[in-house]
């Protein structure tokens, strides 16, 4: 249910479908840690982003796109200078299956 009160009242952004469920990246100042989430066709929440990335502190995620059947990738912008970190998730397995690092630059 939590799928339909908080994070229904957030801008949607991007979404990738798959057979049996949704991943859907939300953009809000109060969603940080979790704005990327799978979401059940009932509404239910099946995962939270930060079930899957185990980050000491939280990380704010920008884009969201599918790369296969099983795998999305997310983007991550780590620091002031925009250090950017992709990783791709398996969203059945709930796992990193690579990241690669993007150099940012001063502002």
């Amino acid at each position: 249910m939590l799928a339909r009160s908080v994070y229904a009242r957030n801008e949607v952004i991007g979404f990738v479908p798959f057979p049996d469920f949704m991943a859907a990246l939300f953009m809000d100042r109060y969603l940080n840690e979790d704005n990327v989430i799978a979401i059940s066709e009932d509404g239910t929440i099946r995962w939270k982003i930060s079930d899957i990335m185990k980050a000491s502190e939280p990380i704010s995620y920008v884009a969201l796109t599918r790369k296969n059947e099983n795998t999305i990738s997310v983007m991550a912008v780590m620091s002031r200078q925009y250090d950017c970190i992709i990783y791709e998730i398996d969203v059945y397995e709930q796992r990193i299956m690579s990241q690669y690092s993007k150099g940012g630059f001063e502002a």
